[in-house]
């Protein structure tokens, strides 16, 4: 949005349709918030990229036709 107050253009940050992410931040509470989000995003995605890894990496060694015989023991069995 802009307003025009006396020939002073005001640019005011508001919500628009279809808008992608969150408004600009104007106190530094606000700022700390969006800084926090963004950190806290990027160490989600290591983590569940990091997950999906794992899964691609493990799932094929643990199917049926791999382990035809299933062993009957534990490792630990005196616990």
């Amino acid at each position: 949005m802009i307003f025009v107050c006396n020939s002073i253009i005001i640019f005011c940050d508001a919500a628009e349709v279809w808008q992608f992410g969150i408004q600009d931040p104007v106190t530094p509470s606000a700022e700390g918030m969006l800084f926090f989000h963004n950190i806290l995003l990027f160490f989600i995605l290591v983590i569940g990229i990091s997950v999906c890894w794992v899964l691609f990496i493990i799932i094929p060694f643990f199917n049926n036709r791999v382990n035809l015989i299933s062993k009957k023991f534990t490792h630990l069995s005196l616990l």
